[in-house]
């Protein structure tokens, strides 16, 4: 039980910080704080975001063999992106495969030299992801011209020696071209790729190390590997007076593009570092949300007429929730709650979700009332409430129905920047049990 693991953390916690009974601590450790989280992405999915048509036009200024050309070139050609297998972290090549077709004038002297000319271009760049976030080694090209001359403008006299000095001098021209080519090529694939890093390190920063250290809170750092078709992180998210999980998670079924098994123990964990013992707001309890989601939830936003609220949580499991048997339950203990001018006293508070998956997602439908107890109820031998806690509950049933409504229908999922390419997420696999959450998406079919 979630309360009896609290109990032997804490006790590990402090052995641990004794220096005391290691071996015990160890294999304590080794059994019931397994990773719990787990994510994996499919390579199709991670290709909607990166793989891409391109058709571009672009002028051409440039000196070769004392030359002075200029022109317009339209490249034309795709991106795109496959994982490579690492044990160590997450790796993918990214290439480019095109064809520049140009057009250009060549000034040199009394001649003017009109060409065309067609470079076979071919670039990759390899992108890394571990616990530090997303880097990439700088890309390399390979390119190869074929150039004709269509004619020679000049005197009589000046473009017969103009075009024996170009037939010459061809093969050196297409070759320092192609060299060119391929330096031009690598920056492009280089500025491209760096937007995608830039992003996704930010948003690795922001969402997801910055809470903690903004709280003095530890990381679970995520380790990553790839195979051929996904990538998969880990993480086990916990701190000295914490438990991890106790079994191996549910299996993911084939054909899932996007797939996430959380262990309840992550969820408690992770309230209870940056939650337990504090007071929150409603104003901070949105920003609280936004600033992991990116977004404020609809029952968390707060309207003009709306009184304001406030909830201080226990220190030890302010917040935990269970997973169990194609359901889950969500506890919220709190010290002190306020309601406008009214303070009222402790309470715990519980409500519970059964999951049914419909074609358009995962309905969750609470099961009986919100439970709403005073934190020493389940220790009093008359159970019953008095006329003041009989009025606070009323007070909270009616703040939570909206926190905690009867049903919750099923929405997709839409992935940010790039990758809202892929489409609405449908949601195809949901498993609950054993204190694991399994959630698995696939893109939709093309229409």
């Amino acid at each position: 039980t979630h309360e009896l693991a609290s109990r032997v953390a804490f006790r590990l916690g402090w052995l641990a910080r004794s220096g005391l009974a290691d071996d015990i601590v160890r294999s304590v450790r080794a059994h019931y704080s397994q990773p719990n989280l787990y994510v994996q992405i499919s390579e199709d999915l991670l290709k909607a975001g990166i793989e891409e048509e391109v058709n571009e036009t672009s002028s051409i200024r440039d000196t070769i063999l004392g030359t002075s050309i200029r022109g317009k070139a339209r490249t034309t050609g795709k991106i795109t992106a496959t994982l490579v297998p690492n044990q160590n972290q997450a790796q993918m090549r990214i290439r480019f495969h095109g064809n520049a077709h140009s057009r250009t004038r060549g000034y040199n002297g009394p001649v003017t030299i009109i060409s065309s000319g067609v470079t076979q271009i071919s670039a990759a760049k390899h992108v890394y992801f571990d616990e530090q976030g997303m880097r990439g080694a700088p890309a390399a090209a390979s390119c190869s011209t074929r150039s004709t001359i269509q004619a020679i403008l000049g005197r009589s006299f000046a473009v017969s020696r103009a075009w024996r000095q170009a037939r010459q001098s061809k093969p050196q021209a297409e070759a320092i071209s192609a060299r060119r080519a391929e330096r031009r090529a690598s920056r492009s694939l280089d500025r491209q790729v760096a937007e995608v890093i830039s992003r996704t390190n930010n948003q690795y920063e922001n969402q997801y190390r910055a809470p903690f250290a903004r709280r003095d809170q530890p990381v679970g750092l995520l380790s990553f590997q790839t195979t051929a078709q996904h990538v998969f992180a880990q993480t086990s998210q916990m701190n000295d007076f914490q438990l991890g999980a106790q079994t191996p998670p549910p299996v993911v079924d084939a054909g899932i593009d996007l797939a996430a098994r959380l262990h309840e123990s992550y969820v408690n964990n992770y309230v209870e570092s940056l939650l337990g013992g504090r007071k929150i707001t409603d104003r901070e309890a949105a920003e609280f949300v936004k600033e992991f989601t990116g977004e404020t939830p609809e029952v968390l936003a707060l309207g003009e007429e709306d009184v304001p609220w406030s909830i201080t949580f226990e220190r030890i499991r302010p917040v935990t929730i269970v997973f169990e048997d194609q359901s889950y339950s969500v506890t919220i203990r709190g010290k002190r709650f306020a309601s406008g001018d009214r303070r009222l006293g402790a309470m715990h508070i519980t409500a519970k979700y059964q999951i049914e998956l419909t074609d358009g997602g995962a309905r969750q439908i609470r099961k009986g009332e919100i439970e709403i107890e005073p934190a020493d109820f389940s220790r009093r031998k008359r159970k019953t409430l008095s006329t003041a806690e009989t009025a606070e509950k009323a007070v909270l049933q009616k703040r939570l129905q909206r926190l905690f409504p009867e049903s919750i229908g099923p929405t997709g999922l839409e992935l940010p920047g790039r990758w809202k390419r892929a489409g609405e997420l449908v949601l195809q696999q949901v498993t609950i049990d054993r204190g694991w959450l399994l959630l698995g998406w696939q893109q939709p079919e093309p229409i």
